[in-house]
Parts: C-alpha cells; sequence; structure tokens
C-alpha cells in the first residue's frame, strides 16, 4: 500500500470517528419539555425598571402589542425577572404571570431545568401538566327558536322562588370562566375576553375553542333574550368574562388545558376584577367570583397527573387569590373516585397528601391547608342522586365522593347555551331538530344538555354572585370570599350520605331560595 492510499485511509477513519461522536453527541441530548418556572416573590421585587420605562418596551421584540392579553396585568418587576432567565438561559416564554403569583412557562432541556433549579431567582420548576374539562355532550340539542326557559336544575336548587333581585341586573362583581372560551351568544351578556392559547391557531377558532366554556356561562347568567325563550341561569345577566385557557383547538381534538395557562389566567382576574379596597386583616373583599371546570389527577398513572410541584403552585396561586378577593367554584370530578385525587378540587380542604394520591408507597404524606373561599362541587340528577351517566362509546360518568366534595349542585343533563365553533368533536350531538350540527356554521347558537361536575360547579358561582348581590341591595359591605362558603354551606337540603365507608359525605345540594 503506497503512502497516499495510506494518508486517505487515515484521513477517512479519522472523519467517521468525528461523525460517529458527533451522531453519539446529538443521540445523547434530551428533546425539551414543556416546564413552569415559579419565581420567589422577594427576588422579583429586586427587579426595578429604568426611569421612564413602559411596560411594552420591556421586551425588544415588542410581544406585549401582539399578545396584550397574556402580559396585561403583569407588572414590570415580573417581566423583567422573565427577560433575564430568557437571556441568561436562552428561553422563549410561552406563558407568563405575575400577580398572586410570578413565573412563566417554556420549553426547557434537562440542563436548563437542572441549573434553573439551582437559581437563586426560582422556587420551583415542574412539568406543565395538561388538564381536562370535566363534561359530556347530550343528545338532544334545542335550537334558540324554542320555547325554554328554567331547566330543572333551577327548580332543583330553589332559584324559581327567589325573589325580584335575582332578575333585575346589575351584579357587583364579575364572573370569570376559566374554560375553552365563551362565545357571543343572545342570551349572555358578555363583558370581555382573554386568549391564553400558546399555540397560534386563534384565527380559525377565535374566542371559544368549543362550546363548553358557553355552556358554563350560561348557568352563571343566561339572561333569556327575548324573555319568552332562552335559558334562564342562576344569576341572569351576570357579566361574564371569558378566560380561554384550552390550547391547540383541533378537529375531533380536545385541545390541551396546561397548568401554566391557568395560571396566566388566574393572575390575570386581578387587573379586571373590583378595584382593591382598604384590606382588612390582609384580605380584600369579595373583588371576582371564577368558574374552573378542569381537572388534574394526583394519581401518576393517570394522563392528566399533576405532580406535587405544580399542585402547590396552584394551591398558593389560588389562595393569595382568594385572600385578594376572587371566590372559586371548581369541578369535583366523575369518575367515582375520591375528589381529594383531584385538583382544584383538592384545593379547598385541608388534607394529608402524597406524592400519587392513595398510594402510600409514593412518599411520606404533607398537610395541606385548604383554602375556604375555595368550593368544590359534585354533580346530581334530578331525583337528587348523584351523577351517573353513560356517554355513547364510553365507560360511565360517575359523580367522585369525599371530604374534598364541599356541596352539590345538577349536573347530570343540564340544558344550556351552545355556539357552533370552529372545532368538530368525537362526543358533539349527532343530529338536532334541524340537521346534524356539523352541518351547521360556525357561530351559529343553539341550546345543549350537557352533563358532569363542569355543569354542576358554575351554579355555585351563580349563587355567589345572588349572595354578593343580597349584600349590596341590603347596603351591606360585599363578603370576603370564605364568608360566601359558609353561606352557601348554611343553605342546602340533603340527600342522604354517598362514597365507600371511611370516605362517605353528605349530599347538601346549594339552597338559595329566600336569600
Amino acid at each position: 500500500m503506497n503512502s497516499a492510499v495510506a494518508a486517505c485511509l487515515r484521513i477517512g477513519a479519522a472523519l467517521a470517528g468525528t461523525i460517529s461522536a458527533v451522531n453519539l453527541t446529538f443521540a445523547a441530548v434530551d428533546p425539551p419539555t414543556r416546564m413552569v418556572i415559579i419565581f420567589k416573590p422577594a427576588e422579583v421585587k429586586k427587579f426595578s425598571p429604568r426611569a421612564g420605562e413602559r411596560i411594552d418596551n420591556v421586551f425588544p421584540d415588542q410581544r406585549y402589542a401582539e399578545n396584550p392579553a397574556l402580559w396585561k396585568g403583569i407588572g414590570v418587576s415580573t417581566q423583567m425577572a422573565i427577560r433575564d432567565i430568557e437571556n441568561r438561559y436562552s428561553v422563549k416564554t410561552l406563558a407568563a404571570f405575575g400577580a398572586f403569583s410570578h413565573g412563566l412557562a417554556a420549553e426547557l432541556t434537562p440542563g436548563q431545568v437542572r441549573a434553573l433549579r439551582a437559581d437563586p431567582l426560582i422556587e420551583t420548576v415542574f412539568r406543565d401538566a395538561v388538564g381536562a374539562l370535566a363534561s359530556w355532550d347530550n343528545i338532544p340539542a334545542v335550537s334558540t327558536s324554542s320555547t325554554f326557559t328554567k331547566g330543572w336544575n333551577i327548580f332543583a336548587i330553589g332559584a324559581d322562588t327567589t325573589l325580584s333581585y335575582r332578575t333585575d341586573g346589575g351584579y357587583p362583581v364579575k364572573a370569570f370562566v376559566l374554560d375553552s372560551g365563551v362565545a357571543q351568544h343572545s342570551d349572555l351578556n358578555l363583558n370581555g375576553f382573554w386568549n391564553f392559547d400558546t399555540h397560534g391557531n386563534y384565527d380559525q377558532y377565535g374566542n371559544a375553542c368549543s362550546p363548553h366554556a358557553t355552556h358554563v356561562a350560561g348557568i352563571i347568567g343566561g339572561y333569556r333574550s327575548p324573555a319568552q325563550t332562552g335559558i334562564e341561569g342562576v344569576a341572569p345577566g351576570a357579566q361574564i368574562w371569558s378566560m380561554r385557557v384550552i390550547n391547540y383547538c383541533g378537529a375531533g381534538y380536545p385541545g390541551l388545558v396546561y397548568t401554566s395557562s391557568v395560571l396566566s389566567a388566574i393572575n390575570a382576574i386581578d387587573s379586571e376584577a373590583t378595584p382593591r379596597q382598604a384590606p382588612m386583616n390582609g384580605k380584600q373583599r369579595l373583588r371576582a367570583v371564577a368558574n374552573i371546570s378542569i381537572l388534574w389527577d394526583t394519581r401518576v398513572a393517570a394522563a392528566t397527573y399533576m405532580d406535587q410541584a405544580a399542585r402547590d403552585a396552584l394551591r398558593t396561586t389560588m389562595t393569595t387569590a382568594v385572600f385578594n378577593g376572587v371566590f372559586f367554584s371548581v369541578a369535583g370530578g366523575n369518575s367515582l373516585a375520591n375528589s381529594c385525587s383531584y385538583y382544584p378540587s383538592a384545593v379547598g380542604s385541608d388534607l394529608w397528601e402524597r406524592p400519587d394520591y392513595g398510594n402510600p408507597a409514593s412518599g411520606a404524606a404533607v398537610l395541606r391547608y385548604g383554602t375556604a373561599g375555595v368550593v368544590s362541587v359534585g354533580a346530581i340528577r334530578h331525583t337528587g342522586a348523584p351523577m351517573d351517566f353513560q356517554p355513547y362509546g364510553e365507560l360511565p360518568k360517575i359523580a367522585s365522593y369525599g371530604p374534598c366534595t364541599h356541596i352539590w349542585a345538577p349536573g347530570q343533563s343540564v340544558h344550556s347555551t351552545v355556539v357552533q365553533t370552529g372545532a368538530v368533536y368525537p362526543n358533539a350531538p349527532a343530529y338536532t331538530p334541524w340537521g346534524p350540527v356539523g352541518g351547521g356554521w360556525v357561530g351559529m347558537q343553539y341550546y345543549e344538555e350537557q352533563t358532569g361536575s363542569s355543569m354542576a360547579a358554575p351554579h355555585i358561582a351563580g349563587a355567589a354572585l345572588l349572595f354578593a348581590k343580597r349584600k349590596q341591595q341590603q347596603g351591606q359591605p360585599l363578603p370576603y370570599p370564605e364568608d360566601i362558603r359558609y353561606h352557601l354551606l348554611q343553605h342546602t337540603v340533603n340527600y342522604g350520605t354517598y362514597g365507600p365507608p371511611g370516605e362517605s359525605g353528605p349530599i347538601n345540594l346549594i339552597n338559595v331560595s329566600g336569600w
């Protein structure tokens, strides 16, 4: 072998080794995962803007102007902390928040996660868990020309006998629906909307990703327009504020409810709620009512599993919001399981919680203190029995039980407002009195039955608005969020107990008559 050939072989071998090493290097790099970064509040305060610096100039790419819903209400110090993290770790913010808690969501590699957890600015970093809406469509749907005023749900909670202040309009605070996005409907007083979708298909689906949130909103505040037809909600005419937290609408796809989107929406309530008053013992009186008909699971095997760090962040954010005047009604669950295994259902109760709920081997139990301004709601049928529903082609949906279900409300086959969206869902009713829903047009208004604790929770949101309005009418100060929970629990009708031994609790149906 001559020297030239030998040299070529040596060069080829070296190149092959280099290429092999490069390939191994690339293979060893883990793909990024969507994570949530929570800042330490004390560290955020150390960031201060330069004289004259505007919020919309903190970021050189002018993202505030591009998506004001994401950034509105986030203080300059928080935005500067976000910019600092972006610059130092080369990450791009997907969601951000900065009122009741402070942080962002971003795609992170394992190396970035390790580095961030060691950063003095950072309190915690956790996976951006995906939750699920807590309801199902029923058949039939009903056109808006049908005469349909008060459903069985309104009679069941005694709202049909409530005094005139229920229907004479004007509530002292707004109702915020953290959900799939509320669409314009003739029976709704839609006061405003924010979109927290970070996947960029807003142009196709607009403010509503599915009919779910519009249905929830109708239960809270439907007001029958015209008066002879339509749906009547618990608090007719209430001001509804839509907070769309569903990411990526798609045909036949339910979308993604990221924890970060819900954290962003909860924080954003602060800037649209009734203005703050002088606090009493560090607490604000009622400034807003919020409904969350979304569930995360604390059991590791679940698709909607939420780890302990994410639970703590959600609990802390909601607790801070309650101290700042926000009352929460939340779905209690639909799968014949202990409601304490779901978040945010568990936020309102004291409980000893493990990393994997109910699994003694998953780690030491830690006491989590409940937040009195959060009420978890179980779903009942028209008979007063817990929900037991068989959706087409799916497993039965049966009401959850346990101490984290505080109160009960109608949740099975509840009629409310619906608007056809750009998304088509597998469980949408196949046929209506005027033809297939899928053959209708986007924006078509109608009414539909839906089932789930998603439908139960907004009854409590509406009841909270009624109680606040009653206080206002009597010339009294608005209640604190925890006062609302106490008042609601004092006004119930008992339908027995529900659940296995050691985990059962009363079926206390809310009753608003005679307030």
